[in-house]
């Protein structure tokens, strides 16, 4: 069986992958430092040799020559310097289009499934990270370049010397590779518990009305959670840098080593003393570079992680489906004639939930969703009705069995026209400015004949096709989430549980008004509720128990109970 390829290989070739669209003009930008590099390694040079008194040339040659190489040196560190920020610009904004894109396009139980605290840190954290790298990338040329040029300069100046500057080098190279893997493993920690840290802050934010009430709850979070993470992340981070410090000055003690080697050595004849003065000045300038190469290592290696956690997103939000940015005017609304229908359809969570929903399964359903009716679906907390909502929305794909609309499959092709049948208010709704994508005054017209209706008229006005403010109590904003949902003209509206945060008087309105009224204008209306009062509303009743649909009614009985009850 052959063995998976070790992490860090796994993120340098996602580094690789990601940087392959850039590759010309980094490869221009990395070009120019190089020859900044070596520009200044002639600088150098000239004037070792212009000190040492080795030229055969004149004074004016020199001179020239020193002049020609500043210029170079210059002009190619300005144009790398340009062409790495252009780069790394436009890589950042390309990552965050990306990724925005790839999200919109996930599996939405694949999107719940990796949490919004790690999107944060893989959108926040990761690309600065990158960014941090690719600001990096024509330094790391230039000290590249002068390294490589000086070692050349040195092989001429003085070969025996060289080869032992080499053997130091070496050995340096092994002291820093040993500590590398360390280093790493440390880095990963971190980012792992960077994670962990974002889910606090997000703990922190959203629920500091529960804290300010809750003094162990709020002690707890501060001290074992956020304060205990943040603490464990300095360590690890000092640690992880620690190692390459360890291995830099492990480097620096063999680098003068060698010197007082040289040094030593100065009386043996092996090279002349004007040689040796070149030599270990020149050492001594390009222990500048080295050491900005070894620096760098943290950063690159913690770049090399934030590219391997971006291609595990990609990986993980890989869909079927490749049309949800294309234009409106190209996308077309399927007719909504007869019915929506499951057949032997069901869905099981995977053992990765982190919602404590692990392997629970729903179905296998068959069900009828007539036009222009109304569908209550019923049952205990956590018997599948949220699961079969999202289904029946085409958010979840049914892993058995079939989504069917006027008795054609819903399939990759049309899913996403499909979805387009719906507008809803959701449990855990997101509640926008915007009236609709794009409203018109017939639309903004009926926006505010709701808004009276609702009793939200002085609390929220529409400005420039939006709504003033969405800074309302829980009632009221799902109360402005239903507005939004009946003016977009969509034939099939959902609401799931809508009534629980609302007044008696607004329940009322919505059961006996609300719902009577959108279904004599044709709408189709799924509707999850515990309100049995307003049950006989229903055209058909769906009672759901541990994921299946244990019991349909129609009209005619549910209309009989409520009378008898």
């Amino acid at each position: 069986m052959t063995a998976a390829p070790a992490p860090d290989r796994q993120s340098l070739r996602a580094m690789l992958i990601l940087l392959r669209p850039y590759r010309l003009r980094l490869s221009l930008a990395m070009l120019a430092g190089i020859v900044s590099g070596f520009a200044m390694t002639a600088l150098l040079a000239t004037i070792s040799t212009a000190i040492g008194g080795q030229a055969s040339a004149g004074l004016a040659h020199l001179l020239l020559a020193y002049c020609g190489a500043g210029l170079l040196a210059i002009a190619a560190s300005v144009i790398s310097d340009l062409g790495t920020n252009a780069v790394g610009q436009r890589l950042v904004a390309d990552l965050r289009c990306g990724l925005s894109e790839q999200i919109l396009h996930a599996p939405i139980d694949q999107l719940e499934r990796y949490r919004l605290h790690r999107l944060q840190t893989v959108l926040n954290g990761d690309i600065d990270m990158i960014s941090m790298f690719a600001f990096n990338v024509a330094p790391l040329s230039a000290a590249l370049a002068i390294t490589l040029g000086c070692l050349a300069w040195l092989a001429w100046l003085a070969p025996l010397a060289f080869l032992i500057a080499c053997a130091c080098l070496i050995l340096s190279a092994l002291v820093q590779s040993r500590v590398r893997d360390k280093g790493i493993a440390g880095f990963e920690r971190a980012r792992d518990d960077e994670d962990r840290l974002q889910h606090s802050f997000n703990a922190l934010a959203l629920g500091a009305k529960e804290l300010r009430l809750d003094r162990p709850r709020r002690l707890a979070l501060f001290t074992d959670e956020i304060r205990a993470t943040a603490q464990r992340i300095r360590h690890t981070q000092m640690g992880a840098i620690g190692y390459y410090a360890l291995g830099r000055s492990a480097g620096s003690l063999l680098f003068f080593g060698m010197i007082a080697v040289l040094l030593s050595w100065r009386d043996t004849g092996f090279a002349s003393g004007a040689v040796l003065g070149s030599f270990v000045l020149i050492l001594l300038y390009v222990k500048g570079p080295i050491d900005q190469l070894i620096g760098t290592l943290p950063v690159i290696h913690r770049a090399q992680i934030a590219f391997g956690r971006i291609a595990d997103l990609s990986r993980r939000f890989h869909s079927a489906e490749s049309d949800l940015l294309t234009p409106p005017h190209e996308q077309a609304t399927p007719a909504f004639i007869g019915r929506i229908s499951l057949r032997n359809a069901s869905y099981r969570f995977t053992e990765d939930r982190p919602d404590h929903r692990n392997g629970f399964t729903l179905g296998p359903v068959d069900l009828d969703i007539p036009q222009g009716r109304i569908t209550f679906i019923t049952g205990d907390n956590g018997s599948g009705k949220t699961t079969l909502l999202k289904i029946l929305l085409g958010l979840y794909l049914p892993q058995n069995g079939a989504l069917e609309l006027d008795g054609m499959p819903v399939t990759d092709a049309n899913r996403d026209d499909y979805r387009q049948l719906f507008a809803s208010v959701l449990s855990d709704f997101h509640l926008f400015r915007q009236i609709t994508g794009n409203p018109t005054e017939t639309q903004a017209r009926h926006a505010a004949e709701l808004l009276d209706l609702l009793g939200l008229t002085g609390k929220v006005a529409i400005r420039e096709d939006a709504f003033s403010t969405t800074d309302l109590s829980t009632g009221q904003r799902k109360r402005l989430a239903f507005v939004q949902a009946c003016v977009t003209g969509r034939p099939v509206l959902v609401f799931d549980e809508w009534a629980a945060d609302q007044d008696p008087a607004f329940r009322h309105l919505f059961y006996t008004r609300l719902l009577p009224d959108l279904r004599r204008d044709g709408r189709t209306l799924i509707v999850i509720s515990h309100d049995d009062r307003y049950f006989h509303i229903a055209d058909q009743r769906l009672h759901m128990s541990a994921g299946r649909i244990v019991t349909t009614e129609h009209a005619d009985t549910i209309r009989q109970e409520g009378l008898q009850a």
